[in-house]
């Protein structure tokens, strides 16, 4: 996936790299991810405050190097909106919209399947297990 990431074009390319580094490394559900506010990012702490769904516990995680480089390049990119991932009306990304930039990762990497937003938390899990 990584190199898929680096594959990615177009206008929105650093935004969706960005969606998929935060989605793996936090363990994000697509509502999750689709809901995040930049008042959710303590800059000067360095981390990230994760409201769950689904009867999770909300918590406060801590955002590597790249994270936060990457969310400020995002800042400075969609000033605007509330919303860290939003569409183009200044409004949260669609869940179907998400899916979809996962999906096209997968198929940039070339993997032979098809691959969903969800399989990245599972991912993030099996990572932590180990």
């Amino acid at each position: 996936m990584r190199l898929a990431i680096k594959k990615f074009k177009g206008r929105h390319a650093h935004r969706d790299s960005t969606l998929i580094l935060l989605i793996y490394r936090h363990g994000l559900r697509v509502a999750e991810v689709a809901s995040l506010r930049w008042e959710q990012i303590d800059w000067n702490g360095g981390t990230i405050y994760v409201k769950r769904v689904k009867k999770g516990t909300p918590s406060v995680q801590p955002l590597s190097g790249l994270e936060i480089r990457s969310l400020r390049q995002l800042q400075r990119d969609y000033p605007v909106s509330p919303y860290i991932f939003q569409s183009f009306r200044r409004g949260p990304l669609a869940h179907d919209t998400i899916a979809g930039i996962v999906e096209r990762a997968g198929e940039l990497a070339g993997l032979p399947i098809r691959v969903h937003a969800h399989m990245l938390r599972h991912g993030t899990g099996y990572y932590l297990a180990n």
